[in-house]
């Protein structure tokens, strides 16, 4: 690249070749993520107008990405996909702080389901209402984050958006998550997982991405094989990243924790739920090669998966012992306790021909 067409970091003008951008705005660019963070009371509210108002001829409003160019418009809430009508003069925050807590209907999958849209949904909202940015952050963090442990299908196509041009940064889930991480808060035990948990399901959303791409270019081997490459690379990350917050979180696994005694407090605060999914990605993933754990470590993960999260499904069918069987689908008996598993949950069917057997 000529000099001419080097840019100067935002914050202290050092010019290089490859910079930094802003991953809320995507114009202001820094030579590091300190200087990023230090420039962020300067450059918040000019950050909050850009987004709301792309420039004429920029990617962000000449290619198809509602989720940027519909932001002027986020006080909309558009239409609730569950916990009843908009009430008047709810913001998203209210709506997200009502429905958070609000129980599911009673043995119904659908409403699990729509439920978890629903959260996603606001936290889409909450990410593009710019004007209120800094008290809205932790609440989508949140959204985010009940949504993928209530049901992460149900995760929206706005969030998962990717313009082609810009590549995977462009997705809205990713610019969410390098909010969170410049951002200050609160560093506690709880915000660490959650950061985590979604760093998961960002790696997870591009190793989906890599094996489409491995399947699209088969008739050329050299570029599959590349794509092939960075599934194994993203797969790494993930397994790594997980075990990291694990370890870093205290939970050492069949019961034990390795908090020093002063930091008990902390280890009662941490979120199990979140833990419990950073234990079972790692026994769902951790068969496959390059990590090639054995069949008894990966039953060992899902085993703890289950000890820190029994009323999740998910973790119970991949611990998939006989007791996991009947959690999920219960005994059958008359009165006896019907299952964790919905009945019209997709996967109860095949269960009960598994229990038969």
């Amino acid at each position: 690249m000529a000099s001419s067409e080097l840019q100067h970091c935002a914050l202290c003008n050092l010019q290089k070749a490859t910079l930094l951008k802003c991953s809320r705005c995507r114009r202001i660019v820094y030579c590091s993520a300190e200087c990023q963070r230090a420039d962020w009371k300067s450059h918040r509210l000019a950050c909050s107008l850009q987004v709301a108002v792309p420039a004429a001829g920029s990617s962000s409003a000449s290619s198809a990405k509602p989720s940027i160019k519909s932001s002027g418009a986020a006080k909309s809430l558009g239409k609730a996909c569950w916990g009843g009508e908009l009430r008047p003069q709810e913001s998203v925050r209210d709506r997200y702080i009502r429905i958070k807590d609000a129980p599911t209907e009673a043995r119904s999958y659908a409403s699990r389901f729509q439920k978890a849209q629903e959260l996603f949904r606001l936290a889409y909202e909450l990410f593009l209402d710019v004007a209120s940015f800094d008290e809205n952050l932790e609440f989508c963090c949140d959204a985010l984050v009940e949504g993928l442990l209530l049901e992460d299908k149900a995760l929206s196509q706005n969030l998962s958006l990717v313009d082609i041009q810009e590549g995977p940064e462009s997705c809205p889930f990713f610019r969410i998550l390098e909010m969170l991480r410049s951002a200050p808060g609160d560093e506690g035990p709880n915000r660490r997982l959650k950061i985590s948990l979604l760093e998961v399901q960002w790696l997870d959303m591009q190793m989906i991405l890599a094996r489409e791409l491995v399947q699209r270019t088969e008739n050329d081997p050299a570029v599959a094989e590349k794509h092939q490459a960075r599934w194994f690379e993203l797969l790494l990350q993930m397994d790594e990243l997980a075990r990291k917050a694990v370890a870093s979180s205290g939970s050492g696994g069949n019961g034990s924790t390795m908090w020093e005694a002063g930091d008990v407090d902390s280890v009662t605060k941490r979120d199990s739920r979140i833990l419990s999914r950073l234990w079972l990605v790692q026994a769902q993933y951790g068969s496959n090669p390059p990590i090639s754990r054995p069949p008894q470590e990966v039953a060992r993960l899902a085993q703890e998966a289950v000890r820190l999260w029994p009323e999740d499904p998910s973790a119970r069918m991949w611990a998939g012992r006989e007791e996991d069987i009947k959690a999920l689908i219960g005994t059958g008996q008359p009165g006896s306790f019907p299952g964790l598993l919905e009945w019209d949950a997709p996967q109860r069917a095949q269960l009960q021909k598994r229990a038969c057997r």
